[in-house]
């Protein structure tokens, strides 16, 4: 098998991907998650939408201060406790 096929396989075992901000945990079992939130400091700030969901000073927050992706970060960590 190719480095490729291979890689395919890998990412396969994975689930499909899921947009975080749009389900719920268990996001159908899957361990990719994505999203399309605005990151905190914008676009325009190097490696902004990279960091937005691993910075504090960068992930997108609600109204009340609560991070957006938490319920996706406990998910792919195992939290139990959502």
């Amino acid at each position: 098998m190719g480095i490729r096929a291979n890689l395919t396989a890998l990412i396969a075992s994975f689930g499909d991907p899921v947009q975080a901000e749009l389900n719920q945990p268990p996001y159908d079992g899957t361990h990719i998650l994505f999203t399309d939130l605005r990151p905190t400091l914008g676009y325009d700030a190097p490696n902004a939408p990279h960091q937005s969901t691993t910075r504090d000073n960068n992930t997108p927050l609600g109204p009340d201060g609560t991070p957006l992706l938490r319920d996706a970060w406990r998910y792919l960590l195992r939290n139990e406790d959502n």
